[in-house]
């Protein structure tokens, strides 16, 4: 029954949202539209900011779902990178009246929490391209992975964009294709012309200002670093072990007082990781304010 009335809210949060905006939806409205209290939608959600975090992390891991099934099919990069591509538009596609409008435009003054799961998702859309187009490209296109991302990212969102306004049917697999088609052409320019990248990792992922942040901050990065770091070891050999580790680091920080000997001991594990190498400096020191922030507060 509690599940069944948690639905009722989502339901009604994502129809509201959608029709009349997240500002000017009020929780009153959810519990008349779900025809309960408000004191019955607090019981389930502290705010209707969690309600929103909440739908957006539902949507976002459905669509992750179909992405990661493809992984098993033992398909050849390109091919595999379209269908992941066409899987993950066509879900933004299918409810866009809610996903483009809170996850994309971010039309309303979002607070925090709700910025911070947007960034970690943009985050891990973004690595998920640069891993896609290594896979594709090999070691020549390394130094470009992130203006690719970034360029490919704009491409399809310009697109996007424009058959929303328009309301026009849009054949997303069609628009995949032709994007990833465009990209080949960039990748022959940028080894032709031997021209440098415009970004870097710290540009992409800027290096935090972290002893200004607060404690609730520095542990969201590290976080949004520790699932970073999963995928981009998700095929590794060494995975399970590597896994092991982050998952006994966040444990720690589950603690009222992390043990340092213990997260000194998980990290040590994780060095020499080339491809994450930048990940593993910025968690290593994340995790060193961390320690300290606790045992003073």
């Amino acid at each position: 029954m509690n599940q069944h009335k948690e639905g009722r809210i989502k339901e009604a949060g994502i129809k509201l949202f959608s029709e009349k905006g997240f500002e000017a939806t009020s929780v009153q409205d959810i519990a008349n539209e779900c025809g309960m209290s408000k004191g019955s939608f607090y019981s389930y959600f502290k705010s209707k900011d969690a309600l929103l975090v909440t739908i957006l992390t539902h949507y976002y891991r459905m669509i992750e779902k179909k992405i990661k099934k493809v992984d098993q099919m033992g398909l050849q990069p390109r091919e595999a990178f379209v269908i992941q591509l066409t899987h993950f538009y066509e879900g933004v596609y299918e409810h866009k009246e809610f996903i483009i409008t809170h996850a994309y435009e971010q039309v309303p003054p979002l607070n925090a929490t709700v910025k911070r799961m947007i960034l970690h998702i943009q985050t891990k859309r973004r690595a998920f391209y640069r891993r896609s187009l290594y896979r594709i490209f090999g070691e020549q296109v390394t130094p470009y992975l992130w203006d690719l991302a970034i360029m490919l990212e704009g491409i399809l969102h310009a697109f996007i964009r424009m058959f929303l306004q328009d309301e026009k049917e849009l054949q997303v697999e069609e628009l995949v294709k032709y994007a990833v088609n465009r990209i080949d052409s960039i990748v022959e320019g940028m080894i032709y012309n031997n021209e440098g990248p415009i970004l870097q990792e710290s540009e992409v992922i800027p290096p935090t200002n972290m002893f200004n942040m607060s404690l609730a901050s520095v542990r969201s990065r590290v976080t949004d670093l520790i699932t970073l770091i999963k995928d981009e070891l998700q095929e590794s050999p060494h995975i399970e072990e590597y896994r092991m580790s982050l998952d006994v680091i966040e444990e720690e920080l589950a603690r009222e007082s992390p043990r340092q000997p213990v997260i000194k001991g998980m990290l040590s594990n994780l060095d020499d990781i080339k491809v994450v190498e930048v990940y593993i400096e910025e968690l290593k020191r994340l995790l060193q304010i961390t320690v300290q922030k606790t045992s003073t507060d």
